[in-house]
């Protein structure tokens, strides 16, 4: 508002003294403006560097801030965190992760600033040089009659005028225009939401961590108890199929010998085995059935703490990745909204077309990814912001949505599912002990009898083979 205020009290001052003035005068100070304000524009951009660097900068420095990596760790962050939600997004535009383009554009504000000093300059000098020349011509326009001379006289000042607001106030409000324009994205509805979701979403998740950590804490003991029954499940296992291997080879031995001629005895002998390991083989059957059953409680068990830290696991991996997301966003958000408080207090809005004008000291380098000027720069930002805002962002808030649903769902759950695993687990450490003894003895009775028959089977065998 000050500035629009300044602009009008230059103009209203610029016809006042077009009243009192020579058209003469006034016509020789505008040509002298406009020339003296290029001329001095062009020494001061020429020597841009050494005047910089009497305040101790340069160019170089707008590189050194890195803003462009920064931007590229942000949009790397986004995107990946984006997979995690499945879903696509623009992201930053990859021109605007390329530090290049904030020194190509801080040279053009810098120029843009060299402008206006040349403008203010440019006009004093030509008012006092003005009255030297007008000196000259004085005596030759003294005749002009009083009507012509004021209203040409006004006419060449308020053209004057115009033109120096024009050449000083342009560059301001080019780049009050185009910070306005950012302030908006920076307190739209879209973003605003993000920011927040972001940030409450992931102080109710850090919440949860703990509960995932105690839970995977609980976990862990149950898990060194069951381990300590595998090697018995495994070696239980391995003592029935090798009563299995034992069975069938004494059976089959048996069954060799008594196609032998035998002696009657011995023959009465190698039938009763046969029949004897054929009755066995609903106990041989049975005991590896309830090893089966041993193993497959086991298993169950097993698949259900490995199914519990497979959920843990992921749920942990969405909080982590929200956690190393959303400070990142806050903290540019809130830079972002300190800088628009702070600007949004002297935005001039009055005379804003005057944004449009560009005379020259706004242009970038082409090596600039073949941006031309501030106000290409600045579209460029505002169309990637407005990318990032009204559909990334939504994106974000859709899925996140839906995430933290699932997420929430998960920790719920995680607590019944604990306690089932642990349910389960002390259901089965109850039990297994004297199953696995009574498994054990069905094994240990049928082991002695089958010995008792490989004794008389390896008798026979030695006579007769």
């Amino acid at each position: 508002m000050i500035i629009d205020i300044a602009v009008i009290v230059i103009i209203l001052i610029g016809l006042g003294v077009g009243f009192l003035r020579n058209p003469i005068k006034c016509a020789i100070d505008f040509v002298l403006f406009i020339a003296f304000t290029f001329i001095f524009y062009n020494i001061l951009v020429g020597m841009d560097g050494q005047i910089l660097s009497m305040f101790g900068i340069s160019f170089a420095d707008i590189g050194k801030m890195e803003i462009g990596k920064n931007l590229y760790e942000l949009n790397n962050s986004l995107t990946e965190f984006s997979k995690s939600l499945n879903i696509n997004i623009n992201g930053v535009d990859p021109i605007l992760m390329n530090d290049d383009i904030y020194v190509e554009a801080g040279k053009a504000l810098v120029h843009a600033v060299f402008f206006i000093i040349s403008s203010v300059v440019s006009i004093l000098l030509a008012y006092v040089i003005g009255w030297g020349i007008y000196a000259i011509f004085r005596n030759k326009v003294q005749n002009i009659k009083k009507i012509p001379k004021m209203i040409s006289s006004v006419a060449i000042s308020f053209v004057c005028v115009l033109t120096f607001v024009a050449f000083t106030f342009s560059p301001i409000y080019m780049i009050s225009n185009n910070a306005y324009e950012v302030s908006g994205y920076v307190e739209n509805e879209n973003t605003t939401n993000l920011i927040t979701f972001l940030n409450d979403t992931d102080s109710k998740f850090q919440d949860y961590n703990k509960t995932i950590d105690d839970a995977f804490y609980a976990l862990s003991s149950v898990q060194s108890d069951v381990d300590v029954y595998q090697g018995k499940v495994i070696q239980f296992d391995n003592q029935s199929e090798d009563i299995i291997r034992r069975y069938l080879d004494i059976k089959n031995r048996a069954v060799d010998l008594s196609k032998k001629t035998l002696e009657p005895t011995e023959q009465a002998v190698v039938e009763e085995i046969i029949e004897k390991t054929t009755q066995h083989e609903v106990d041989v059957e049975n005991a590896k059935n309830y090893v089966e059953n041993i193993k497959k409680d086991f298993v169950d068990l097993k698949n259900s703490i490995d199914s519990y830290v497979k959920h843990a696991d992921s749920a942990k991996s969405t909080i982590e990745d929200l956690h190393n997301t959303a400070p990142k966003v806050d903290e540019y958000y809130s830079q972002a909204v300190r800088g628009v408080k702070t600007y949004q207090v002297y935005i001039p809005k009055m005379f804003s077309f005057l944004g449009n004008l560009n005379f020259g000291y706004a242009n970038m380098s082409k090596t600039a990814a073949n941006i031309s000027n501030l106000n290409d720069f600045f579209n460029l930002v505002m169309n990637n912001l407005d990318t990032l805002v009204n559909d990334d962002s939504v994106k974000f808030v859709n899925a996140l949505k839906i995430e933290a649903d699932k997420v929430t769902d998960l920790i719920d759950d995680y607590e019944k599912e604990l306690k089932d695993v642990k349910d389960i687990y002390n259901s089965y450490k109850a039990d297994i002990d004297n199953r696995i003894l009574d498994g054990e003895n069905q094994i240990n009775t049928i082991d002695s009898e089958l010995s008792k028959y490989e004794e008389m089977i390896s008798e026979l065998e030695r006579k007769y083979n």
